[in-house]
């Protein structure tokens, strides 16, 4: 896959810094929100925008429903407005009291989970808008994480204990031996484990139906990312100094991997499990080889990479960073595309890449490596009939062009 970026593509503008946004599952819209309190549904086809106005102040969380028929938003004004994006219609969910910093649907679209400064996290049912308010966190919550089958939530944040809620029995559990801020909460693929980890830099690893907890220890500073394999056998970990952790889930055995300068703002695992990208603060991304433990450098970004992502069919890797630049990378560690913006995501099938510069939402599209290479080899043809070229490569576009 590459970049097909021969036009600038521009969706449109925001008054105002954008800090998030979202496609629907099925990739038709891309939601975008930041500084002017404005929602903007964007149809990525036409171009043309919904504005869903409401909010008074920066909008700093979204999310789709699972049925994209719904689009949750919430910010600094405390309240959680959930929007029918068909209608327009909207709900406003009130209650929370200052900045709500997450909003999270289940996984079947009936409860939207929020959580904020207040210290509480709430549940609502997004069709009758009743409430259920899940209390027992001191200080800020900013971390609500669903597990796979929707029948757990996890809570964490300032107070250092993680709040398992069983949305059946209604019971929650308090998982107890963080100190400081819980900084995230993971549940891996089967739901069995959860990891926790934040301010005491220890990575905690739950049993949940054992109630048994395993302390990964290591990190010299705060761990600020989790991220599980998808088979669930493996579990990583980033933070502060420059750390990156792989832990062996079943044994605790860790591989420490070659390290950053500075802070690693994020880790991710490509689909198949095989590769770790890690992005630090001093402009490289590093791509690692799990089994084998070879590391690719990959250079070019100046400044903090604050963003890292493998495309969904996993052939490509992306990059964001405080450059401005979004720098695309093909797995063997070359640089195949760059562009501006920060950050960015893939839209569900990975053949369009959404991203920010600045006040303005930019659309690319992402094509097959194999169809980049037809579009240039027809480009060239005129070159190939007028001049004396490498017959290998005319034989090669020749026969691209033919299929």
């Amino acid at each position: 896959m590459i970049l097909d970026h021969i036009q600038e593509p521009r969706l449109g503008q925001h008054q105002g810094k954008v800090y998030q946004m979202k496609f629907s599952g099925d990739g038709q819209l891309l939601a975008s929100a930041g500084k002017d309190g404005i929602v903007r549904l964007w149809d990525v086809n036409t171009g043309q925008v919904q504005e869903l106005k409401g909010h008074k102040g920066l909008v700093w969380q979204m999310q789709f429903s699972q049925d994209d028929q719904l689009l949750a938003s919430a910010g600094v004004d405390g309240i959680v407005r959930l929007w029918d994006v068909n209608t327009g219609q909207v709900q406003a969910l009130k209650g929370h009291q200052g900045w709500v910093k997450q909003v999270e649907f289940s996984r079947d679209g009936q409860l939207l989970a929020t959580a904020g400064v207040d210290g509480m996290v709430r549940l609502w049912d997004v069709n009758t808008g009743q409430v259920q308010e899940l209390k027992g966190h001191q200080g800020w919550v900013d971390q609500v994480e669903w597990s796979r089958d929707g029948q757990l939530l996890a809570s964490a944040g300032e107070d250092g204990m993680v709040r398992l809620w069983d949305l059946k029995t209604r019971q929650v559990q308090e998982l107890k031996g963080h100190r400081g801020w819980v900084k995230q909460v993971e549940f891996s693929q089967d739901g069995q484990l959860l990891a926790s980890a934040g301010e005491d830099r220890i990575v905690r690893l739950w049993v949940l139906n054992t109630g048994q907890v395993q302390e990964f220890k290591g990190h010299e500073g705060l761990v600020w990312q989790l991220e599980f394999s998808q088979d669930g056998q493996l579990l990583a970990s980033a933070g502060d100094y420059g750390m990156v952790r792989l832990w062996d889930v079943n044994t605790g055995q860790v591989q420490a991997l070659q390290e950053h300068q500075g802070k690693v703002s994020q880790v991710a695992f490509s689909r198949d499990g095989q590769l770790l990208a890690s992005a630090g603060d001093y402009g490289i991304v590093r791509l690692w080889d799990v089994n084998t433990g070879q590391i690719q450098e990959l250079k070019g970004h100046q400044g903090k990479v604050s963003q890292v992502a493998f495309s969904p069919d996993g052939q490509l890797l992306a990059s964001a960073g405080d450059d401005r630049t979004v720098r695309l990378w093909d797995l063997r560690g070359r640089e195949i595309a760059q562009f501006q913006g920060n950050p960015m995501v893939f839209n569900p099938d990975g053949t369009q890449l959404a991203t920010i510069d600045g006040d303005t939402i930019k659309l690319w599209r992402v094509d097959t490596l194999d169809g980049l290479l037809a579009r240039g080899c027809a480009w060239l043809s005129s070159y190939f009939r007028n001049s004396s070229v490498n017959p290998e490569l005319k034989a090669f576009c020749d026969c691209l062009l033919e299929e």
